[in-house]
């Protein structure tokens, strides 16, 4: 094969009307701005390999397999975190839309003049799956009934991101000339630094802040005879956490071991999270928590001084666009 710059590549994606069912994402209208290239965060496996290791035999050798069933891709990727940068509609949406969907998220649009917004929270049912079609190498992997993880970092100074792990059914690869991909406005935004991010938790705002906020979706291989390739990819339940490493704090401003601690009912202290990347309408994103309580509590050094790493566990969360 000949030389092929790993720079050329790129996704489109959809979700699908029924699951494992390929819409066909379009070049002109499903591309999504990533932040990775595809080609080395891409790997393709077989749910069911089928080896016969251990039926008989007259040799110390396996025999030779059966049929592999279950051609299955694994991604794990970024992309640039952006708003729509004009008024959200129906179709006006971020970037990665329909990857934060079948990461288990229901979608809510806010269509009011002056105040559209665009909010994700954790679904209990009812998951929407994605078609994704990956462009890298030279080739075209097209990938049904995706289902996937969603975890956000938040590192000082760095562009904004968000990272999904993704599983799904290969449908097919081939090789492909990469096409030019059209961007929507999303798209064409470029992503706010991680600055001025305006972190509090309940009515404390920490000092030298990094965190990651990370969806807990746990994704499981379901063995499915009614599917062709055996396997389909579901979403079981959260474990939401959200995790701030930051300044350790006097008692008198936040007591995070107290805080930590069950109270005398024995129900840990609720505390609250509210951080807003950005500061241009459109192109804001918020994440807004009500309910979490501590974890655990670690002790980092951040360039030889006092440091905490909180971990807090959500029973809500909320990604708002506006």
């Amino acid at each position: 094969m000949s030389e092929y710059s790993l720079r050329l590549d790129g996704m489109t994606a959809k979700i699908e009307g029924s699951y494992a069912s390929d819409p066909t994402p379009a070049i002109n209208a499903d591309a999504i701005r990533l932040k990775d290239r595809v080609w080395n965060n891409l790997t393709l496996s077989y749910a069911y390999p089928n080896v016969r290791e251990n039926s008989s035999n007259t040799s110390i050798l396996p025999l030779a397999p059966g049929a592999k069933k279950g051609w299955m891709a694994t991604l794990d990727f970024g992309i640039e975190l952006t708003g729509y940068g004009a008024a959200y509609s129906a179709s006006n949406l971020p970037n990665g839309a329909v990857l934060l969907r079948c990461c288990g998220l229901s979608q809510t649009v806010v269509t009011t003049g002056g105040s559209e917004t665009v909010t994700y929270a954790m679904s209990n049912g009812g998951h929407s799956s994605t078609t994704i079609w990956a462009y890298a190498g030279g080739y075209l992997f097209k990938i049904n009934g995706c289902r996937g993880n969603l975890v956000w970092p938040i590192n000082g100074g760095e562009l904004g991101e968000l990272r999904f792990q993704i599983q799904g059914i290969v449908a097919s690869s081939e090789n492909l000339a990469f096409p030019t991909l059209t961007f929507a406005n999303a798209q064409a935004q470029v992503p706010q630094p991680n600055v001025g991010v305006a972190l509090t938790i309940t009515s404390w705002t920490p000092a030298r802040v990094s965190a990651v906020l990370d969806l807990g979706a746990n994704v499981v291989q379901r063995a499915s005879a009614n599917q062709s390739g055996g396997v389909e990819f579901a979403i079981s339940h959260f474990d939401p956490k959200f995790t701030v490493t930051c300044e350790a704090e006097l008692v008198a401003t936040y007591d995070a071991y107290t805080i930590a601690k069950p109270a005398s009912t024995a129900v840990p202290t609720n505390q609250t999270i509210d951080l807003t990347l950005g500061a241009t309408q459109y192109n804001q994103i918020n994440l807004d928590v009500n309910t979490s309580t501590i974890e655990s509590i670690g002790h980092p050094d951040l360039d030889g001084f006092a440091g905490w790493e909180l971990v807090y566990r959500l029973s809500h969360m909320d990604i708002v666009y506006d």
